[in-house]
């Protein structure tokens, strides 16, 4: 199927810019001049394939993995547009971006590329006016859910550094003040006020307070890694449902990785960690 496209209205001259394949689209909340969005991967499909049908032993249940999870997508071009200027820059091997309230500032996160070993990796911080990048976190890794605050001033958002085939990631929450020219851990999984067997949920949402002197997070009991001795043929796979149960048996399984992904919301003194 097409892909969505991105129009760009001049509404002085009246002129149309159309933009194909593009993932998402974001500009600043109050700030004027920009917008920021992320394209879709090159389509390489010569011709459109059939798809496999379902063996019944290779049905979904609930227990099962969500296809390709695990495994660290490769991101994809990043253009940040000058509206006033109509200049476009380009960024590559981008899987996340978020701007600053005011627009002055805009993040993202690189995956770099397994064929291109040059490619960035790490988190960046643009500063849209000056033009200038600051690097807050060098190498690979997984980072998402940026937040700034209201006065534009600080920075937050989740990350792991795991190995790739690590089943479990070992989320931590990092913190940058935007005078400081890298990000700091500030919660990670052994850090104490925890529950006993918790730690940071990557998929929780970050927020400030409205004053910046608190940060919000999701924290959910860290999860059980499967038992890799035993091959996947000589495990047995049911999924019981009771009556008794809130939602039937394909509404669970619909729901299975939204509920995996489930957080609670937590909340830390700037000041205090930053300090410790």
């Amino acid at each position: 199927m097409p892909k969505d496209s991105l129009g760009i209205a001049n509404l002085t001259t009246n002129a149309i810019t159309k933009v194909a394949r593009v993932k998402s689209f974001k500009f600043p909340e109050e700030g004027t001049g920009f917008v920021a969005y992320l394209t879709e991967k090159p389509d390489t499909a010569k011709k459109a394939t059939k798809p496999a049908e379902k063996k019944d032993s290779d049905m979904d249940f609930a227990d099962d993995e969500p296809a390709g999870k695990g495994k660290t997508e490769e991101g994809t071009d990043l253009i940040v547009k000058n509206l006033l200027t109509g200049v476009d820059k380009t960024y590559k091997y981008v899987t996340d971006y978020s701007f600053s309230k005011d627009g002055k500032q805009l993040v993202f996160a690189c995956s770099g590329s397994k064929k291109d070993k040059t490619a960035p990796q790490g988190v960046f911080l643009l500063n849209t006016e000056k033009g200038t990048l600051k690097t807050l976190i060098k190498g690979k890794g997984s980072f998402k859910n940026f937040a700034f605050d209201e006065e534009s001033e600080h920075l937050a958002f989740v990350g792991e550094r795991d190995p790739e085939k690590q089943e479990i990631k070992n989320y931590n929450v990092y913190y940058n003040s935007l005078s400081l020219d890298t990000a700091q851990t500030i919660v990670d999984y052994d850090m104490p006020g925890l529950p006993a067997k918790w730690s940071v949920n990557g998929d929780g949402r970050v927020s400030f307070s409205k004053d910046g002197k608190k940060l919000f997070f999701g924290i959910s009991p860290v999860k059980k890694a499967k038992d890799t001795t035993i091959v996947d043929f000589e495990v047995a796979k049911v999924d019981v449902w009771n009556y008794k149960d809130d939602y039937l048996q394909p509404m669970q399984l619909k729901n299975a990785d939204r509920d995996s992904k489930k957080s609670y919301l937590s909340v830390i003194d700037v000041l205090v960690a930053i300090l410790k």
